[in-house]
């Protein structure tokens, strides 16, 4: 049935006043005055990190000296008496104090010179030496901040790794940046450098300086392949003394294909220990091992990679190797050690021929652990330590104490039990 002339005329004539009305601005709200502004429209939200990064937890940090870590509101604090900058409000009933100048922060790097805490928004923030590690410009006369930087250079910044005074940055969209891109004797430029890869990275591994200050930096691309990123001294000019940092990338030969997890003690060593899990579960080790770091039972150095046969529940979560030992936590929350570190540990294990344990062995006391951090992630640890958080915030120490790393107020020098950081909850 065709509808009526007069069903069309209603219909027509409603559909006109509905556009008189949305033209005066109608609908309950009544005109818009041209003469006012239209809202700015909300500032974008930054963009999530890209699907492909797999960035491990670092709510947790610490090297020889002290130790920082990110409570749950966002906030960071730091304990221990070598940390160079920041100011500190001290946390009652703990040895422990809240940085100022910082908030809503997503992970925390704590270097010998310098602390970085990258924000939610991802940008990085810096105090410590501030020449040349914090983008500023350099003087004769090393300058301290105590209020945290914004290093301005790079944004949406998910991961960091330094060596030598050298920043890799790993932004969320896979690009590894270099900051600073030069250095003079006078002055520094404050651009970063982004470093050109054939595939997007999703994660950096570890970075390390050789004696020639050239730094090295391991990374996994998208292809599940270990990357060798070498970042050297070139000099520009001999008679104003003007160098210039040069990069290299290229695929790191000895490593096996389809990587997905790595840890190295050492990336500027051609022998440096490593240990790489596949995307089939396989774990993998080469290099190094007379301190029995690669955890297979012995002190046999390998040229290329051997499979592994830790315990089944290790490897799929954070390991560490080191040549000053190893550690590792299972999916069950317990944390291993092995190596160098677990020397004297006091507590029963296999030993190898060094006396220190032979193949992974479980930490009385570290259970329920959701993350951990040790000094062994910094090459040249002399007071190795290591911290974790419990599944209910709690922070559980171990190991070397002698500026107050530990967090317990004291500097009493070896904690051989796992003591309970009082005063602090992180979750």
């Amino acid at each position: 049935m065709q509808p009526s002339t007069t069903n069309r005329t209603v219909a027509l004539s409603s559909l006109s006043l509905m556009f008189a009305l949305v033209a005066c601005g109608g609908g309950g709200n009544g005109p818009v005055d041209p003469a006012t502004p239209a809202p700015a429209p909300a500032p974008a939200p930054a963009p999530a990190p890209a699907p492909f990064l797999t960035i491990a937890p670092q709510n947790l940090s610490t090297v020889d000296g002290y130790t920082v870590a990110i409570q749950n509101d966002g906030n960071v604090l730091a304990w221990g008496t070598e940390m160079i900058g920041g100011t500190t409000t001290a946390v009652p009933g703990s040895a422990a104090g809240w940085v100022g100048g910082v908030g809503q922060i997503k992970a925390v790097v704590a270097t010998k010179q310098t602390t970085y805490a990258i924000r939610a928004d991802g940008k990085l923030l810096g105090w410590g030496i501030t020449s040349p590690a914090l983008g500023q410009p350099r003087t004769q006369t090393r300058q301290i901040t105590s209020t945290p930087v914004l290093v301005e250079q790079v944004s949406q910044v998910v991961q960091l790794k330094t060596c030598n005074n050298v920043s890799f940055v790993l932004s969320a969209d896979g690009v590894v940046w270099l900051l600073p891109a030069t250095v003079t004797l006078d002055g520094l430029s404050t651009s970063a450098k982004p470093i050109a890869t054939t595939n997007p990275i999703r994660t950096l591994v570890q970075a390390n300086s050789d004696p020639y200050f050239t730094c090295h930096l391991f990374a996994i691309d998208t292809q599940n392949r270990v990357q060798h990123i070498q970042a050297s001294n070139e000099v520009l000019d001999s008679k104003s003394k003007l160098y210039a940092r040069t990069t290299s990338v290229a695929p790191l030969q000895v490593a096996p294909p389809d990587v997905v997890t790595l840890s190295c003690a050492d990336a500027s060593r051609a022998d440096t220990s490593c240990v790489a899990r596949l995307a089939n579960g396989q774990l993998w080790g080469w290099g190094r091992n007379s301190n029995g770091q690669l955890g297979d039972g012995t002190t046999q150095s390998y040229s290329v990679p051997v499979q592994l046969n830790w315990p089944s529940s290790i490897g799929n979560m954070k390991y560490v190797i080191s040549s000053g030992g190893s550690v590792a936590l299972a999916t069950d929350g317990q944390l291993y050690i092995w190596g160098g570190i677990s020397h004297g540990a006091g507590f029963d294990c296999t030993p190898d021929a060094s006396g220190a344990c032979a193949t992974p062995t479980p930490i009385p006391g570290f259970e329920n652990i959701v993350e951990f951090t040790t000094s062994l992630e910094t090459a040249g640890s002399s007071s190795p330590h290591l911290l974790a958080i419990q599944n209910d915030g709690t922070v559980w120490a171990w190991g070397a104490n002698p500026n107050g790393e530990l967090g317990d107020g004291t500097t009493q020098n070896q904690r051989r039990t796992p003591i309970v950081v009082p005063g602090i909850r992180l979750r």
